[in-house]
């Protein structure tokens, strides 16, 4: 049995979807093999379930989940019955999504980080104002509140720009808006990607530097 959680709140349904497509890709990758199927799925309180074919199969799949999306798996086996006197044992695999993705801006210890990338223990973090990095574990990550996640941010087209900020257009309602450069800012960008946090337009540094 695979089971597909989430950190403390129930999954949206995009990210079901997105969850569940990468079974699909795997297989679709994958040599053909009998044991390598879904008998049952479905909708249960706060996720999804899913039984399959194989153990091999669900273990495979939950490390392309956590390499993907981060998050945590548990695992534990359960014995339910016996054959020829040989028990028999079901495993369960319980993958926990976090509640943040990458390239988000969340709050962590009263900065703002960006999601940078996925490690076993946490994700890696970087600064939104200066050139940091810092590893956090999942337990440090249960405080953070996402302020501005990836899909509600913009790429918008540079006006114009003098040594500290530019100029753009405010993607909501196309007025002008001043916005500080992030702190990689190369000098020839003609674009910048911006966030709207904490009431203002903030531009979201690539951390490349």
């Amino acid at each position: 049995v695979m089971q597909l959680r989430s950190a403390g709140r129930r999954l949206s349904e995009t990210e079901l979807k997105s969850l569940r497509e990468t079974l699909d890709e795997m297989l679709s990758e994958m040599e053909a093999d009998p044991m390598f199927f879904i008998s049952e799925e479905g909708a249960v309180t706060g996720g999804w379930d899913l039984k399959l074919g194989s153990k091999a199969m669900a273990r495979r799949w939950s490390r392309n989940l956590v390499k993907k999306f981060g998050g945590t798996v548990r695992e534990t086996s359960t014995v339910v019955g016996s054959n020829d006197g040989i028990e028999v044992s079901r495993l369960t695999l319980s993958y926990r999504k976090p509640a943040y993705g990458l390239g988000d801006v969340i709050r962590f210890r009263k900065n703002l980080w960006i999601v940078e990338s996925w490690q076993k223990d946490g994700p890696i973090l970087k600064k939104m104002d200066r050139f940091e990095r810092t590893g956090a574990t999942w337990r440090d990550m249960e405080g953070s509140i996402v302020v501005c996640s990836r899909s509600e941010q913009f790429v918008v087209d540079i006006l114009n720009r003098d040594s500290s900020a530019v100029e753009v257009l405010d993607p909501t309602d196309y007025k002008v808006v001043t916005v500080a450069l992030p702190y990689d800012d190369d000098l020839e960008s003609k674009s910048v990607r911006i966030g709207f946090i904490q009431g203002v337009w903030l531009a979201v540094p690539s951390g490349g530097k």
